[in-house]
C-alpha cells in the first residue's frame, strides 16, 4: 500500500499546515533495526536482517518537506521512523504524531496494489509512504529491492 503524503497534507487546515511547516521530526531506525529487534528478525524465514546500535541514532528532518522536482509540499512523518518532534515533550509528540500517522494513512490517500506475476512497482519516498500489509500468509514473497540514494529533505519555508 502507498499513501500520498502531498494529498494528505493538502487536506489539513491552513492553521495545521502552517504549524507543521515549522517543525522538525526526530527520526530513528530504533523500532526496526536496533539490537532490541534482533529476536523478532530471527523469526523471519527466507531473509536475514542484521541489527546495529547505529539504528539508535537520531536525525532531524522537516515534518513538511518540499519535493525537489515538483516543488510541492508533503508530510514527511511515519509511524516506523518518526519517534518524536523536536522541542516537544514526549506526550505532546505522541498526540500530534498519532493524529498525523492516522491522517496520512487514511484510505482516501492510499493506493493498494494487487500483485500479479511479473509486476514491477516503483514509488517516490519523498512524497509517498510505503507500507507492507502482510496479507500474503501462505504465499512466498519474492522481491528484489533497489533503493536509490536520496537527497536531503528540504524544509518548507
Amino acid at each position: 500500500m502507498w499513501a500520498n503524503q502531498t494529498l494528505a497534507l493538502s487536506t489539513l487546515s491552513s492553521g495545521m499546515q502552517t504549524m507543521l511547516g515549522g517543525l522538525n521530526g526526530v527520526h530513528s531506525a530504533t523500532k526496526a533495526y536496533s539490537p532490541a529487534m534482533q529476536q523478532l528478525h530471527d523469526t523471519f524465514t527466507g531473509m536475514t536482517v542484521h541489527t546495529s546500535d547505529d539504528a539508535n541514532r537520531t536525525q532531524l528532518h522537516p515534518v513538511v518537506r518540499v519535493h525537489p522536482e515538483t516543488g510541492r509540499p508533503a508530510l514527511f512523518v511515519n509511524s516506523q521512523y518518526t519517534v518524536g518532534l523536536d522541542g516537544f515533550l514526549p506526550n505532546e509528540s505522541r498526540t500530534l504524531l498519532g493524529m498525523l500517522f492516522a491522517h496520512a494513512t487514511d484510505p482516501q490517500f492510499t493506493c493498494r496494489w494487487r500483485w500479479e506475476v511479473g509486476d514491477v512497482a516503483m514509488w517516490d519516498n519523498r512524497c509517498v509512504q510505503h507500507m507492507v500489509m502482510a496479507d500474503f500468509s501462505g504465499q512466498r514473497r519474492y522481491m528484489r529491492r533497489t533503493t536509490v540514494a536520496g537527497d536531503r529533505p528540504i524544509a518548507l519555508r
